[in-house]
């Protein structure tokens, strides 16, 4: 039996409203989560992306503003975005389509599952790895699989690649 991939695709993320962007200064109070280490989170009361300052937002190659954009299209269509006894972090429905699709990106740009766990510039990623390795690296070879039927779906469908 083939299991569902939750990945949102790029046109249904492109079509959601953007949420506005706040910049937090590094040591603010304001970062909602105390021990994360992500550069960015989403604040569902306030329905924005929040962004550490020392965050270069142009050259984010963890691709965590996708991974946030997920979570503010879910909040907008109603979907609870916290994790529960029932649902713990980070198997909930939110962080399992958010992480997907972060790796679907991270995939489509030839990233490997390898690259992520010694590249120090998929550090803070790295540390989620850690935090959760057997979920993670499922919902890497998810994405990787899904990566991968759309490629061959293209080379179905492409005449000039036959």
């Amino acid at each position: 039996m083939d299991k569902q991939v939750t990945i949102i695709p790029d046109h249904l993320l492109s079509l959601a409203k953007q949420p506005e962007i706040v910049v937090i200064p590094d040591n603010d109070q304001a970062w909602a989560y105390g021990e994360k280490t992500d550069p960015t989170q989403f604040c569902p009361s306030t329905s924005t992306i929040q962004v550490k300052e020392s965050f270069d937002l142009k050259n984010d190659p963890e691709k965590w503003m996708v991974h946030e954009r997920v979570h503010a299209m879910l909040h907008a269509l109603g979907v609870d975005q916290y994790a529960n006894k029932e649902n713990p972090y980070p198997t909930n429905t939110v962080e399992q389509w958010a992480f997907k699709t972060q790796f679907f990106h991270l995939i489509k740009e030839g990233v490997s599952i390898e690259q992520i766990k010694t590249d120090p510039k998929f550090e803070t990623l790295k540390k989620s790895f850690q935090h959760s390795p057997e979920v993670l690296v499922s919902y890497f070879h998810e994405a990787k699989d899904e990566w991968n039927r759309q490629n061959e779906s293209v080379k179905i469908n492409d005449p000039l690649a036959r």
